[in-house]
C-alpha cells in the first residue's frame, strides 16, 4: 500500500524513488549488483520516506506488474476528513 496525504503526491513518491534509484547506481558504478539489490534499495527508501506502508515490497508490486500479460487492479480511495488518499493494487 502506497501512502498519500496532503503533502505527499504520487509525483513526490516517484521522484524519491528516482533519486534512490540514481543513488544506487552512482554507488555501484564499477560493480556487479542483482536485481535484488535494486528492488530492496526502493523499498528501503519508501520506508524510510513513509510512503510504503504494511509488509509488501517495490519488488512485490513491481514484479507483479511486469511479470503479467494484463494490467494490475489499482484503487484509489480518498479521505476527504483527512485529505489524504491510500492507493491499494489487488493481486492478480
Amino acid at each position: 500500500m502506497i501512502k498519500l496525504d496532503e503533502t505527499t503526491t504520487i509525483f513526490d513518491v516517484c521522484g524519491k524513488l528516482n533519486v534512490s534509484l540514481v543513488m544506487f547506481l552512482s554507488c555501484r558504478k564499477f560493480v556487479t549488483f542483482s536485481e535484488d539489490e535494486v528492488w530492496e534499495a526502493l523499498t528501503s527508501q519508501a520506508r524510510e520516506d513513509k510512503t510504503l506502508a504494511g509488509p509488501a515490497t517495490v519488488q512485490q508490486i513491481v514484479k507483479s506488474w511486469v511479470t503479467k500479460d494484463r494490467l494490475p487492479v489499482v484503487t484509489v480511495t480518498r479521505d476527504y476528513q483527512d485529505n489524504s488518499a491510500c492507493v491499494e493494487q489487488v493481486g492478480v
